[in-house]
């Protein structure tokens, strides 16, 4: 059993859409994949699961929140299974208990200068969860909403992350039409109408997936 926590101090960089594109290839190979939903504003998931017919292996897990994650972590653990938690902010009580229970934790980010300082929160958050554990929990972050050619930002950011020893997962999560579109079609971007490069969208889906389930298993 693999549990992902996405965190992320702002609204708006693609949190949601990096869960549910890598949840369903994690689903395509054939893994059990459970997307709690414990964001009360947004309900991201619950919406999606609406929009059409659930893509096979997937299971959405609504009102998730400080009280029950922990519990609902271990009701749904399996051997094979992915546990993928997109909660609000870093502010609530609930994400302090689902880093606590995470293998991995991705901080998705645009590649922006405010994003990145404040992201710092987020780290410090991580770095507190191992003291108080005791065990390692693995971080990362994923650049969203990029284009194929790097910005000078960018690359400016990403070598003040290398400084503090902060990894980035290659590849980025491409800026693509069709992972805009998901939350209104439902499905995934392999059963919904077909809307710009569909198959650099699914490469980009694929290969990102990849990088992560390497992660997980240590292979960096």
């Amino acid at each position: 059993m693999a549990v992902i926590v996405l965190s992320s101090p702002k609204g708006g960089c693609g949190k949601s859409t990096l869960g549910l594109i890598i949840g369903a290839e994690f689903a395509r190979d054939g893994a059990p994949v459970f997307l709690f939903d414990g964001d009360p504003t947004n309900k991201s998931y619950g919406i999606w699961k609406k929009c059409g017919p659930m893509p096979e292996n997937i299971t959405v897990i609504e009102d998730v929140n400080a009280r029950n994650i922990t519990q609902l972590i271990k009701l749904y653990e399996t051997d094979n299974a992915v546990i993928i938690v997109d909660l609000e902010g870093i502010a609530s009580e609930g994400i302090w208990f689902a880093i606590l229970n995470a293998d991995l934790v991705l901080v998705p980010m645009k590649p922006r200068f405010l994003d990145a300082k404040i992201a710092l929160n987020i780290f410090n958050l991580i770095d507190d969860a191992k003291i108080k554990t005791g065990r390692f929990i693995d971080y990362a972050v994923v650049f969203t909403q990029t284009k194929f050619i790097q910005t000078k930002a960018e690359k400016k950011i990403r070598a003040a992350l290398r400084d503090i020893d902060v990894d980035v997962i290659e590849p980025n999560l491409m800026e693509r039409e069709a992972y805009g579109e998901l939350f209104h079609s439902g499905g995934d971007i392999y059963s919904m109408e077909p809307i710009g490069e569909m198959e650099n969208a699914q490469a980009n889906a694929q290969q990102l997936a990849d990088a992560v389930y390497n992660r997980l298993k240590g292979d960096t």
